[in-house]
């Protein structure tokens, strides 16, 4: 701004002296002051009416002031506000314009580019407009709003394992989750994405299906492109390459009516009903008669259909003439034609023989449909209330069945273990297991065996079930999702899983840790039991099937010492008035609860083994695998019990017990320590001689050589050992020299030696390091081993962060875990693992999807608006 002297006191200045006396006169009678009273160059004058300019400007009350904005004798430029001053002018450019408001070289002033300078305040995805002082916000197509809020709105949406994907409006796509087999379509190698990313660049999708970590969709012109993993011939290209990008199916026909992925496989209807399929055929569930995987389009007979799904290794459809058809694996009586057939490779008809189907969607192992009624029909597995018919019971349809009365079901979309479904007035409806929030029902994150409504709204278009959560499209386009946030897969902007050591909680008193799949508990110094994670079995102790995303407290008023965590069940020792106790909860359908009787409801609070005899020798040790436990007492025998069809109890049989039973030989006095995972298990004895028994598949026995059931302790060659764990598939031991050694499975490197050499039938070393204390594993292809002095290594598979790296890279030799705390203990899940610090806290790490790192935010129940792109 430059300042402009007023023109009206330069010319009073400049007159002859004669006039100056009249003006004065004249000045002093209406003015009301003179200049003695003044106060001279720039005073205030006691009777005048205004101040001065500070460089002898008339009072307010002079009649020679002008005011040079109202009289146009100013220099501001068009773009610039005039504001007059006793003394000055000012010139100050308008809003959305910088300078100095003058006229003249170098002065004026210049409009500002908001859009240019981020000076706007346009939604991310608007498009920026600038104007002259100003700006214009505009959503793009696909999305509404007024430009400075802009929502994307959607046509269609598909759920697959991890990831999930969805048309807008202008028929865009958009893909976000899990990505490490390209399955997002960005062409790029980010592992995440927790926001949506635009797939490809075209504009002219109309379709598109999420399969196990693949994608696929049709475009305007009807034709088929795949992208992601592809080591089943599933992307239908040709070949067995992943593909990053969108890619055309083999054939590159504009006839394409429908495609819909599943676990592994692809099948496609074409216009005219015709029915293709490609990709994983290990169960015969591409239909064309054989189990070999095809790497393209393949026609299914020559019958034409009206509606297909493919589920997890089996597929379903509707034909022209309202008969239904399934083919593929058929373990949980999926294929619903009242057989116990293992797999069947060619459409069979199901069972009723049923001439009105109008759709069918497919699960993990169960089928609903739809019919020409609208009533609702399904089959196959129902352990978790997949049917919705009111219970888990029967645990398996073996054929169609009506499972309410309803008769305005519309869609139905089976994900793995729940499924959704519109009625005819757009309600939603979920059943099934919602541990992970995936029924929508905040609060009762449990198994629901009777369809609910998700949320009161009745605007839903339509819907997508995944793996573990959901997604759905409501009226003007909204796309919400809601369930398990592992890997990004609900697209709101964050991802359950840590890839570092996480703290769970606060607590500094930890003791003692297990974790299975997908739970874990724990034991605080006060003898106090805790629990999280996945509950549908009611495995966790406190009474529910609800899932709980941190440690929740078990079996008040116990003194717990040890803790051993099955797939679905759990057992303790505990101490409880001077009684010393092995108690188990959970699943119960092969023994696990060790009580005598197996029934097939899960019981979910801790109740007492029925102990060998003399029953009052206290316990000290136990361990539990998929579906047994094993537990030393203080008189040195070891007893199991449980599932035992790969001689996991070591009794010399492969027959199960209800309750414990000693293993071999019986008259052993010495047992010192005992591990179990999966269906194997190894125990040490108090000379130091290891001895494992089980499956032995992979050689984890350590028997020299691969086989079917060990069913007696068989010793393992080396030694004498000091510690040792022991996973589904492999094992590893530290001998009292400090050396560390593996065998069994090393497909993934998890025998740590440097190499995938698979499998080890001889204890192996790792390395040459001398200062191993204890190995840890799981159930998984991962391991962890901690060392003398404190410090943390874990190697194997690291897809899911499980070797708390920092990344999701797997390594076939040790790498150390960056921790400023020196660790006492860890256990490994599946795809998770947690540890204790020497000072007692209790951290976790790697896949969150059923809430087993016991912190953070691994669930939304309600749904919620998926965010946008950053």
């Amino acid at each position: 701004m430059r300042r402009a002297h007023r023109a009206g006191a330069r010319a009073f200045g400049q007159l002859p002296g004669g006039a100056w006396l009249v003006l004065a006169a004249l000045c002093a009678a209406s003015c009301g002051g003179d200049e003695g009273s003044g106060g001279g160059a720039g005073g205030a004058g006691s009777g005048g009416a205004g101040a001065g300019t500070g460089e002898g400007g008339a009072g307010a009350g002079d009649p020679f002031a002008i005011d040079e904005c109202t009289e146009g004798t100013h220099d501001c430029v068009e773009d610039a506000e005039c504001t007059d001053t006793p003394a000055f002018y000012e010139c100050t450019c308008r809003q959305g314009f910088e300078g100095d408001g003058h006229t003249g070289e170098g002065h004026g002033c210049t409009d500002v580019d908001e859009c240019a300078m981020l000076l706007n305040d346009c939604d991310p995805m608007a498009v920026c407009t600038n104007t002259p002082g100003s700006f214009t916000c505009a959503c793009p197509p696909g999305t509404e709003g007024d430009g400075h809020t802009c929502d994307a709105t959607y046509l269609t949406v598909a759920a697959g394992q991890y990831h999930a994907c969805a048309v807008r409006s202008d028929h865009t796509l958009w893909c976000w989750g899990h990505n490490t087999s390209g399955q997002i379509g960005t062409g790029t190698g980010d592992a995440v994405f927790v926001r949506p990313a635009m797939a490809g660049g075209a504009s002219d999708w109309v379709a598109v299906t999420a399969g196990g970590s693949f994608t696929c969709a049709l475009n305007e012109a009807h034709r088929a492109f795949c992208w992601g993993t592809n080591s089943l011939g599933q992307l239908g290209d040709g070949t067995t390459t992943n593909r990053p990008n969108p890619t055309t199916v083999v054939g590159d026909v504009s006839d394409w009516a429908t495609i819909e992925a599943g676990s592994g496989h692809v099948c496609g209807l074409r216009a005219g009903g015709e029915l293709y399929c490609w990709g994983y055929n290990n169960r015969g569930q591409l239909g064309d008669g054989n189990t070999t995987n095809l790497t393209q389009p393949t026609q299914v007979g020559t019958d034409l259909w009206i509606s297909i799904s493919a589920g997890n290794e089996f597929t379903c459809g509707v034909r022209a003439d309202h008969t239904l058809w399934c083919w593929g694996l058929n373990t949980s009586r999926q294929l619903g034609d009242n057989t116990n057939a293992g797999t069947k490779p060619s459409p069979t008809q199901e069972a009723t023989l049923a001439t009105d189907w109008a759709s069918v969607s497919t699960g993990g192992g169960y089928a609903c449909g739809v019919k020409v009624d609208g009533t609702r029909w399904c089959w196959g597995a129902n352990t978790l209330a997949q049917a919705g018919n009111g219970a888990q019971l029967p645990t398996t349809l073996t054929q169609p069945q009506a499972v309410d009365a309803e008769t305005t079901w519309h869609r139905i979309d089976a994900g793995e273990y729940a499924a959704c479904a519109l009625r005819a007035d757009r309600t939603l409806w979920c059943w099934g297991e919602g541990t992970m929030g995936q029924t929508g029902q905040p609060g009762n994150e449990g198994v629901l065996a009777t369809p609910a409504q998700v949320g009161t709204g009745a605007d839903w278009l339509t819907l997508a079930s995944g793996l573990r959560f959901a997604c759905g499209v409501q009226e003007g386009g909204h796309l919400s999702c809601w369930g398990s946030a592992s890997r990004g897969a609900t697209g709101l902007g964050f991802a359950s899983d840590r890839t570092t050591p996480t703290a769970v909680g606060t607590a500094n008193d930890w003791t003692w840790l297990a974790v299975q799949l997908d739970d874990g508990c724990g034991i605080r110094g006060t003898g106090d039991l805790y629990c999280w994670g996945r509950n549908v079995y009611g495995h966790l102790g406190d009474g529910t099937t609800v899932a709980r995303a941190a440690p929740t407290p078990i079996g008040a008023g116990k003194t717990w010492k040890r803790v051993a965590v099955g797939r679905t069940h759990t057992c303790g020792i505990a101490e409880e008035g001077g009684v010393n106790q092995v108690l188990c909860w959970g699943w119960d359908n092969n023994g696990e609860q060790g009580n005598g009787t197996a029934v097939t409801t899960p019981q979910p609070l801790p109740s007492p083994v029925v102990a060998p005899a003399p029953a009052d020798v206290p316990w000290t040790e136990i361990a539990a695998g998929y579906n047994h436990t094993c537990a030393v007492r203080q008189n040195g025998t070891l007893a199991c019990w449980g599932r035992n069809a790969n001689g996991q109890l070591g009794d010399g049989t492969t027959a199960g017990r209800a309750q414990p039973v000693l293993a071999l030989p019986a008259n052993v006095t010495d047992w010192k320590s005992v591990a179990a995972h999966g269906d194997t298990t190894c125990a040490l004895r108090a000379t130091g001689a290891l001895y494992c028994w089980g499956a032995n598949g992979s050689g984890q026995v350590g028997t020299g050589a691969t086989s079917a059931a060990v069913s007696t302790p068989s010793p393992v060659d080396g030694g004498p050992w000091a510690t040792f764990d022991v996973s589904a598939n492999h094992a590893c031991a530290v001998a009292t020299n400090g050396t560390l050694w593996c065998w069994g499975r090393n497909a993934n490197g998890e025998s740590g030696i440097g190499s995938n050499a698979n499998p080890l039938l001889q204890p192996t070393q790792v390395g040459t390091d001398t200062d191993w204390a204890r190995p840890s594993l799981g159930q998984g292809v991962s391991t962890c081993a901690i060392k003398t002095g404190g410090a943390m290594f874990c190697w194997g598979n690291g897809s899911y962060g499980q070797l708390g790296l920092g990344n999701l890279s797997s390594f076939n030799a040790p790498q150390a875990v960056p921790s400023v705390m020196p660790w006492q203990s860890a256990a490994l899940g599946n795809e998770h693992a947690c540890g204790l610090s020497l000072g007692g806290n209790l951290l976790c790490w790697g896949a969150s999807y059923w809430a087993q790192l016991g912190s953070g935010q691994p669930f939304t129940a309600t749904p919620t608006p998926i965010v946008d792109p950053e």
